[in-house]
């Protein structure tokens, strides 16, 4: 998974460039150093990204889990088709903002 990351004050904004969000860990190892970072939010774009599977939505309740919930909102971004159905289904608007289709 190709993943750009940029931080802006107190917000973090990740770019997925791959169309697959596959759950090998790939974004968690990438967001380490930042865990300890007085962040606000942690944006990830979905822009890119067609197909996500279980391991994806493993993923990603790990990386709402590596971060302090009171002090860091997640959102998502730019999310659409399949990856949307499955986000919806599994409910993970408990754990993050979703903005899309």
């Amino acid at each position: 998974m190709r993943i750009e990351i940029e931080q802006h004050n107190r917000t973090l904004y990740v770019r997925l460039l791959d169309p697959r969000l596959e759950g090998e860990n790939e974004i968690v190892d990438a967001l380490k150093e930042y865990v300890e970072v007085d962040l606000e939010r942690v944006e990830i774009d979905f822009g890119q990204v067609e197909y996500m599977n279980s391991r994806g939505i493993t993923e990603l309740v790990s990386i709402y889990r590596s971060f302090d919930a009171d002090k860091t909102k997640l959102k998502f971004l730019n999310v659409r088709g399949r990856v949307r159905h499955v986000m919806d289904l599994v409910e993970l608007h408990h754990i993050a903002e979703i903005q899309g289709e």
